[in-house]
């Protein structure tokens, strides 16, 4: 699918000027979010369009080779914000604009926006010999998790494989904080940060680099089921409250509160009528 405004003239590809509908011959008076919703159509080729007032969620990737700044920076980039069923993660890759441009166009709008290290392929390869190093999990672990994950063996098949691991991060864990030996407990918190991180790099490097790595592949899918299996609360591990940020907030004087619904119930009772309790042992 290709979309663009107005019309492009290149007497180089074409005498006649090349339109939407021209370019798209198989839209049948269909809206360009409409088309892109069906099995047709899954990669858009863009120029000048669809920054704004393109109500489509299903886009999930974007490839970028053209310069923008300021507002057209925040609302292009945005393009892939909204959410659908089918939809849990996204991917910018930015070929052309500076970070330092695009950093500056999002905080007018954004007080917490900030720019993280440029993306190296390399760190992907740090951050797995750092996790195999903590021997957190088994080489056996990993690869019967990915065979269930194949197969569609459900959940309860996922879940058993990273009990193991899971049980030996909360006893290295727990054991720390009952000896109150801060160095272990960060290293188990450092862990489960490693472990975030590769995930993250690798969803994002692996669709820019061919890493030709099975290993790699395969510790991807089970770093993600254990990941969310290290954050229950069968460790006494801190929540990250690093994200939240106080929105606002109300007084109610309890005292009063209270006075008032005395004062409601006794309205409420029918005259001559005693207000009756109920007494406990």
């Amino acid at each position: 699918m290709v979309g663009s405004s107005g019309e492009v003239n290149d007497g180089e590809s074409g005498p006649e000027p090349f339109t939407v509908h021209s370019m798209n011959a198989g839209l049948w008076g269909r809206t360009l979010p409409d088309a892109f919703s069906t099995d047709e159509y899954k990669i858009m080729l863009v120029a000048n369009t669809c920054q704004t007032g393109f109500d489509q969620p299903l886009p999930v990737a974007m490839y970028v080779d053209k310069k923008f700044s300021g507002v057209s920076a925040v609302q292009t980039l945005f393009r892939l914000n909204r959410t659908a069923v089918v939809k849990d993660q996204t991917l910018t890759g930015d070929f052309v604009n500076d970070p330092d441009k695009i950093l500056a166009a999002f905080q007018p709008y954004f007080r917490e926006a900030a720019l993280e290290d440029v993306s190296d392929p390399n760190v992907v390869h740090d951050l797995q010999a750092k996790l195999d190093a903590a021997q957190v999990y088994l080489e056996s672990e990993v690869d019967g998790l990915v065979e269930s994950y194949v197969l569609e063996e459900g959940n309860n098949a996922l879940s058993s494989w990273v009990a193991a691991a899971k049980s030996r991060f909360n006893s290295r864990y727990n054991a720390a904080a009952a000896e109150g030996a801060k160095a272990a407990q960060d290293e188990q918190n450092l862990f489960r940060k490693d472990l975030g991180s590769f995930v993250r790099a690798y969803d994002f490097l692996s669709r820019l680099v061919n890493f030709a790595d099975a290993r790699l592949e395969k510790r991807s899918i089970y770093h993600k089921h254990l990941l969310p299996a290290l954050r229950v609360n069968d460790a006494k591990v801190a929540p990250d409250l690093s994200g939240v940020v106080l929105a606002k907030y109300a007084l109610k004087d309890k005292r009063q509160a209270k006075d008032t619904a005395l004062a409601t119930r006794g309205r409420n009772q029918p005259a001559g009528q005693p207000c009756r309790s109920k007494a406990r042992n």
